[in-house]
């Protein structure tokens, strides 16, 4: 019971693979054994959604299906709130990694994290996004801001995709020129942030979304 505590302490603070349990972990949150063979499974290109009635490019490093793929649910759950940043500072630079494979020519792009829940906080779509913009040299804007939610954060899961969409984001800067703009999130699931995100940008503005995970039911059902 006491070994059980400690690897669930250890996991926490990213000591231990999150697959295999092994004391070799790296800055993936996986011993070097467990990192190369999850890379392997790694996406190598985007999928088209529909978005605002446009088709909006998804890149994915993996596809994401909660209750199948353990080790997957357990690095998205250690990154979130952005208290492991080496750990999201690895994963965004293999975003960036497969971001310089798509673009290989000079397009112009701004990087804009998905909003922190408080103004301010550097969250973990934040670290994946500023590790993305450091790797590429891609500018990086932090002008979102999130409103309040018209329900508990409790409650989010439970909703359907119609009331989750009500979530609003406003813009707080201007982005100058019209760089195509790569939306980071750790897990798009509806898509209703990215939504929020690019009215609050323009819809006229070229946009893309950038993601650890893009989950399963994303494909089968198109946003709207």
């Amino acid at each position: 019971m006491k070994i059980r505590s400690l690897f669930r302490i250890m996991h926490k603070i990213g000591r231990v693979c999150l697959n295999c349990e092994s004391w070799r972990c790296q800055n993936s949150l996986l011993c070097p054994d467990c990192e190369e063979r999850f890379l392997l499974r790694q996406n190598q290109d985007s999928q088209n959604i529909v978005l605002q009635g446009k088709d909006i490019a998804c890149t994915a490093l993996y596809d994401w299906v909660e209750n199948e793929n353990r080790c997957l649910s357990l690095l998205i759950k250690q990154l979130k709130g952005g208290k492991l940043p080496d750990a999201s500072k690895f994963w965004g630079e293999r975003l960036a990694l497969l971001a310089l494979k798509k673009y290989r020519t000079g397009k112009n792009f701004v990087i804009v994290p998905a909003p922190a829940k408080q103004a301010g906080d550097n969250d973990h779509a934040y670290q994946l996004a500023k590790a993305l913009s450091d790797f590429t040299g891609w500018p990086l804007y932090q002008g979102l801001r999130r409103e309040a939610l018209p329900f508990k954060k409790s409650e989010a899961k439970l909703l359907g995709r119609s009331q989750r969409g009500k979530i609003r984001v406003t813009n707080h800067e201007k982005i100058t020129s019209q760089a195509c703009v790569i939306f980071v999130d750790d897990v798009v699931t509806t898509g209703s942030t990215a939504m929020a995100a690019h009215r609050a940008l323009g819809l006229h503005r070229p946009f893309e979304i950038w993601c650890l995970a893009r989950r399963g039911e994303l494909a089968a059902n198109p946003l709207f």
